[in-house]
């Protein structure tokens, strides 16, 4: 026997999760907190005093992720499903049950994103020429050689400021005649090849692309083009892999695609970071110093040409000899 249907009371509990920086790049993850206690999560609060500017993963919080959502929903539906209904108990009580035992399974997501760090750290050892811990060469050989493939390494986690925008960049490399800008990241489910990086992936590198233009020409640096890459390494078989490498311009993409979701997070939060380097960029491309080449015509409501992206995939046998760093 359960108890008739009433109103619940219960909420999901979300951490805020969000990334700051300085205006010099500096990142501000955390701050002091009040009594001198220990380190608690910056805030948007935090940012109004200290002026800091939002990464590129806060600014791309505010699109709505139609997959993400279907996601949750599933989860939640089978949290429910899969949890025995007591006796007497109340719906609020039942709720709030369900809610701790998936808080318990969290553990095992935790477990699965240990991994994914791991993977990353190894990837920029190996990348920075030092030696991976041997346990995670099946993990990240294949996917290295293939990065290594793409030119000189440059710079690494490589902390970058734009107009109102800043993030950290994994892997930048000089490819001769342009720039290697890669974004590894580690995922149970590998995209499909035929659609290539997710859309918001693809903005962020764009961002990246951006920013990284701007810091070029800011410190006389070569001005080239910038191929972007998303590179997603499995953690549930060792030495999978699919790179993604957008063939559409990154101009075309920030301006827009990016640029648009800056000045409606501006809005929406009520706050914009004094960037003074920034403050004679105007909308449009004729005076934005990010642009580097004419946009091409805004599309209209007529069929859109397919987007290009050269995808690679690979899973190779784990060499039996000691792994070789990157030098």
């Amino acid at each position: 026997m359960t108890t008739p249907a009433t109103p619940t009371a219960a909420r999901t509990f979300s951490k805020d999760s969000s990334h700051w920086y300085h205006p010099d790049g500096r990142s501000c993850y955390q701050i002091e907190k009040a009594d001198k206690s220990g380190m608690r999560a910056t805030t948007l609060r935090d940012a109004r005093k200290l002026n800091l500017v939002p990464s590129v993963t806060t600014i791309l919080k505010i699109l709505h992720k139609e997959a993400l959502v279907q996601w949750m929903i599933e989860q939640a539906v089978l949290a429910v499903l899969t949890a025995p209904r007591k006796e007497g108990e109340a719906d609020d009580a039942f709720a709030k049950r369900v809610l701790q035992e998936e808080e318990q399974q969290h553990g095992e997501r935790e477990a699965a994103r240990d991994l994914g760090t791991q993977i990353h750290d190894a990837l920029e050892l190996y990348l920075v020429g030092a030696q991976p811990p041997a346990d995670m060469h099946p993990w990240i050989w294949s996917a290295a050689e293939a990065m290594a493939a793409f030119g000189k390494v440059i710079t690494t986690e490589q902390n970058l400021v734009g107009d109102g925008f800043a993030g950290r960049s994994d892997l930048i490399q000089d490819g001769g005649e342009f720039w290697a800008m890669t974004d590894y990241k580690s995922t149970k489910k590998l995209p499909d090849p035929k659609k290539g990086a997710w859309p918001e992936h693809q903005l962020q590198l764009a961002a990246y692309a951006a920013a990284w233009a701007h810091k070029c020409a800011k410190d006389g640096l070569p001005k080239r083009p910038i191929i972007r890459r998303n590179v997603y390494i499995s953690t549930l078989e060792q030495g999978a892999y699919v790179i993604c490498e957008h063939e559409e311009d990154w101009e075309t993409i920030f301006e827009r695609g990016f640029r648009p979701l800056v000045t409606h997070w501006q809005w929406a939060t009520g706050y914009a970071p004094n960037l003074p380097e920034f403050e004679t960029v105007q909308p449009g491309a004729e005076n934005s110093p990010h642009i580097s080449t004419p946009l091409p015509p805004a599309p209209t409501n007529g069929p859109q040409p397919k987007r290009k992206v050269v995808v690679t995939e690979g899973v190779r046998v784990v060499p039996t000899a000691p792994m070789i760093s990157n030098q």
